[in-house]
């Protein structure tokens, strides 16, 4: 059943508001601190800014047909689709166009997107156009050179070397009544499209169950080890279908069907255990067949 709120349960928004503490309070503070942090590292913060809309595409800029000379500074990235998403008070990860020195397993065509990472943490984000926030699938290759110590589910050990973000129109009035307040304050703050919703793929060196879990940070994120026990230097091919995956992550809260997707997302991060490491990212593919 689908949680509508105290709105829908005969309470006047007044009543539902007088119910939720105070937005200075110790305990809100908290939990507003804590959906921050997700949105910042998890789900990427306020991805999508009026210079990226204007630049929607029905998927992603392809890597692999972008010049191997570009280097990722924010014009040339805004000029492609992409936008760099660093997270407040941590060194970003580094991102570049490259190929792998040497053979790899399973490589595809490149040149690749490289994600340098320093006890670091980043993201490249792309919107995505009207006619692609309905796709049946996506599709992916990624590789890590090596593996932070992250651990999924486990605050202090957050650290993965590879994410691919889905970011939602989640409507807020699906959003049960507890959790509103919050995501009302972060974008009364910051911005008007955080998501509501959002879905992380992981790349995992070690053995971990399919199914969903809940980000530490947030229960408005929901991640997937997509692709468990990993080996480093190994490329990997990836293909989900999106309303499945979405309806196994929020279909209890939601109902049928699933949102508008609004953007796509990847990168990886080392800022929980200090991780210096590589990994990589073949082009993303929204597909709507």
């Amino acid at each position: 059943m689908i949680d509508q709120g105290p709105d829908c349960q005969g309470a006047t928004p007044e009543r539902a508001r007088a119910r939720e503490p105070m937005v200075g309070s110790p305990p809100r503070r908290r939990a507003l601190h804590q959906l921050l942090r997700s949105t910042a590292l998890t789900t990427i913060g306020i991805i999508q800014s009026r210079t990226v809309l204007a630049r929607e595409v029905a998927s992603p800029s392809r890597f692999s047909l972008l010049p191997p000379e570009t280097q990722w500074s924010a014009s040339s990235m805004m000029s492609q689709g992409w936008r760099i998403q660093p997270v407040r008070g941590i060194d970003p990860t580094e991102f570049q166009l490259a190929r792998p020195d040497g053979e790899s397993v399973g490589r595809p065509a490149g040149p690749f997107l490289k994600m340098q990472v320093r006890a670091s943490a980043a993201a490249l984000v792309h919107a995505l156009a009207p006619e692609a926030r309905g796709p049946k699938r996506i599709d992916w290759h990624w590789r890590a050179d090596a593996f932070p110590s992250g651990e999924p589910g486990d605050r202090s050990r957050d650290d993965f070397a590879a994410r691919l973000y889905l970011l939602f129109d989640y409507p807020l009035d699906r959003v049960p009544w507890q959790q509103r307040w919050l995501i009302r304050a972060a974008r009364a703050i910051h911005d008007s499209s955080l998501p509501a919703a959002s879905l992380v793929y992981l790349l995992h060196d070690r053995p971990h169950p399919a199914a969903p879990l809940v980000s530490p940070y947030s229960d408005r994120v929901r991640m997937i080890v997509a692709r468990a026990e990993a080996r480093a230097g190994v490329w990997y091919a990836e293909t989900r279908d999106v309303l499945a995956d979405f309806q196994s992550a929020f279909g209890d809260e939601y109902g049928p069907g699933m949102p508008a997707l609004r953007a796509v997302a990847v990168g990886a991060d080392g800022d929980q255990t200090g991780a210096r490491f590589t990994s990589w990212f073949g082009d993303v593919i929204v597909r709507g067949d």
